[in-house]
């Protein structure tokens, strides 16, 4: 994981900042929370996460998280897939493509997702993510 200031590359902070508006409208005001902080992901040949579920309950307990994806290389048949799968057992596709984001909500539904595995010698996938709890403040920097 790395953590970095997304101000440095403006077409990816204005994207942040999109997904992050996109954030607040789906939670409309009900929580109090400022700017996410993002980490990156980066996977390259062989990654893959399992069919699993990230939603718990505790006192600080996650609502959502975000994806961004930053990649403008990605071909179909190379892999890194996010693939969340609804309650009705259907199968949901987000293609790692810049511009493309989700927002996994655990509020209302802990969905099983994974990542498919990356076929790819050339390609890796990179996400920028962050995880938003309910306890706790997000302030810009």
């Amino acid at each position: 994981w790395f953590e970095f200031d997304l101000k440095e590359n403006t077409k990816v902070f204005e994207l942040q900042m999109h997904c992050y508006q996109k954030l607040i409208e789906f939670y409309k005001n009900k929580y109090d929370f400022g700017a996410p902080v993002f980490n990156l992901s980066v996977y390259n040949k062989g990654c893959f996460i399992e069919n699993h579920r990230d939603g718990y309950d505790n006192d600080d307990k996650r609502l959502c998280v975000l994806l961004l994806y930053l990649n403008t290389d990605w071909e179909k048949g190379m892999g890194g897939e996010l693939i969340i799968t609804d309650a009705d057992g259907n199968k949901i596709e987000i293609e790692p493509k810049f511009g493309n984001f989700a927002i996994l909500n655990f509020t209302d539904a802990n969905l099983k997702h994974e990542v498919r595995k990356i076929n790819s010698d050339t390609f890796n996938r990179k996400t920028l993510i962050s995880f938003m709890n309910k306890n706790k403040k997000y302030v810009i920097n």
